[in-house]
């Protein structure tokens, strides 16, 4: 997925769109219930504002990925992402926690029905 939030979703120059996740992952879920979930996201593109990054944890609330690989935005030399105003580190930090922490939550409850042998 990469962010939850269409505008980051252009300013990255990727082609799909939050709506388009959340109907795949509802559509394989519906077709394979056990099917285990997995995506990125990256914290801290430039110019992604609290409220796009809130967009990205509400997303993941909402489709409870069994796996999220957190990455924080690095400037590769060279890119329009380089040129573009930076989030500033500590800024990326925390949201890698926050979401780090929120990823923990949503597998602690995704995988206690496998203990409880609710599956």
């Amino acid at each position: 997925m990469q962010s939850g939030n269409n505008e980051v979703l252009k300013a990255m120059k990727r082609g799909h769109t939050v709506e388009t996740f959340e109907e795949i992952v509802k559509t394989f879920r519906k077709e394979i219930p056990e099917i285990t979930i997995s995506t990125d996201i990256i914290v801290g593109h430039p110019t992604e504002t609290e409220e796009q990054f809130e967009d990205t944890l509400k997303l993941m609330q909402e489709i409870k990925p069994d796996i999220i690989n957190i990455s924080r935005f690095v400037a590769r030399p060279g890119t329009t992402a380089a040129e573009m105003p930076q989030v500033h580190g500590n800024i990326r930090k925390a949201r890698s926690r926050r979401l780090t922490e929120l990823q923990r939550k949503i597998s602690l409850e995704q995988n206690k029905k496998w203990l409880d042998g609710k599956e």
